[in-house]
């Protein structure tokens, strides 16, 4: 089945081409910003070192071509990019630890609104309250994140698309120094609507799809439409050029090898380009309950996210992302590691999960906000020191 379709995702002599290509540059900005020899090697070995926890042993290394560009995950950003070898040099350097030059990616609770109240939703207490922020306010933070060398802004909520207007204005007063991206259960992503989303600047979409049964997936989603929401959704955002991740958070009940290989032959049947495999948290709609993963559902993700990931048989599948397995081997990136959240409210926060809401992202002291949230860490995973790690 891998075969038997084309969603640009590149392997084998193709990726170590581009690979190349991207340490070929890195190592010249390196040298172009270090001069000395010495210090030159020192900072090459360093970055070098920094990208091991990430690699898998005997993996099929993959990339998404598209538009020029090449996609090592829906959560970095393209290469290339205005600035992009430089982003790398700043997040990799022990100087200005709170600054947002510091990070990777930046996600947006945009809105309040959504037409689901889905099972696991970390915003259910929440949902449908009037919204605290204000287009003009939303315009200020992307402003103020472009500012800090952001390279990838995200969009959430509830539902981003229930202010689709907003976000049009949105995208289309930044610039294109950053990659940008929606997290949506697709509800209402028409035709239209997803070209009108790319030209005005966006790069992906990122669709929650929590089981290949679509019934299953309508009761997990609380909505009977919801299935056939997400799969006209997929099919707009494709025709429309955008990237496409298929989301799902994977539950004790659905964890299990025959589940997990026929979300990803769905996957491959409609042709996306990342899957990400998500762990449930004891938040929001299912906070105080019993939800997170056992150790056997754990270990059962790990091989399961090992095996795609080094099966050659699987090489033109899309690239799969779980990111317990990388938070488990190096820390959790979140907590103002690589990452942050403003929430529906504006305030900064460490995730969408961690309970450690710091001050209004516009109005408040973002600097000593990334300062404490780095200091706190990650309520569910061990943190580590990032700072020589820029992914």
């Amino acid at each position: 089945m891998a075969g038997e379709f084309s969603n640009h995702v590149l392997s084998g002599l193709r990726v170590k081409l581009v690979l190349f290509r991207f340490y070929t540059g890195l190592l010249w900005h390196i040298i172009k910003r270090y001069k000395s020899p010495t210090k030159v090697k020192a900072r090459w070995g360093e970055i070098k070192d920094s990208l091991e926890v990430y690699r898998i042993k005997k993996a099929t290394h993959k990339v998404v071509k598209h538009e020029g560009r090449f996609f090592f995950s829906c959560n970095l950003p393209g290469w290339p990019q205005k600035n992009f070898y430089n982003k790398i040099l700043s997040m990799s350097e022990t100087s200005t630890p709170n600054s947002l030059d510091k990070l990777g990616i930046v996600q947006i609770g945009f809105t309040k609104k959504c037409p689901l109240n889905c099972e696991h939703c970390f915003e259910g207490k929440i949902l449908n309250q009037p919204e605290a922020i204000s287009l003009e306010e939303h315009v200020l933070m992307v402003k103020k994140l472009q500012d800090g060398n952001v390279p990838l802004i995200q969009f959430g909520g509830g539902e981003p698309l229930n202010r689709f207007d907003d976000l049009i204005s949105v995208l289309k007063s930044a610039n294109n120094s950053s990659d940008f991206w929606i997290y949506t259960s697709g509800y209402g992503l028409t035709q239209s609507k997803a070209l009108s989303l790319k030209n005005a600047g966006l790069i992906g979409v990122s669709v929650s799809l929590d089981h290949f049964d679509s019934n299953a997936h309508n009761v997990f989603r609380r909505n009977h439409k919801s299935y056939q929401a997400a799969m006209d959704a997929i099919k707009n955002a494709q025709e429309a050029g955008l990237l496409v991740a298929m989301s799902i958070c994977v539950t004790n009940e659905f964890c299990s090898q025959e589940n997990l290989h026929a979300y990803l032959a769905l996957a491959i049947s409609l042709k996306v380009n990342f899957v990400q495999l998500m762990e449930p948290r004891a938040t929001g709609n299912y906070e105080g309950m019993d939800v997170l993963l056992t150790q056997e559902s754990k270990e059962v993700l790990d091989q399961f996210y090992l095996n795609v990931n080094t099966s050659k048989a699987l090489q033109k599948a899309p690239i799969v992302q779980y990111f317990g397995f990388q938070q488990r081997k190096s820390g959790c990136a979140g907590a103002a590691n690589r990452y942050i959240y403003i929430d529906t409210d504006g305030f900064v926060q460490a995730c969408p999960f961690c309970s450690n809401k710091k001050s209004h992202f516009l109005t408040g002291n973002t600097p000593q906000d990334l300062i404490e949230l780095k200091a706190e860490g990650c309520n569910y995973v061990k943190s580590v020191n990032h700072e020589k790690t820029f992914a």
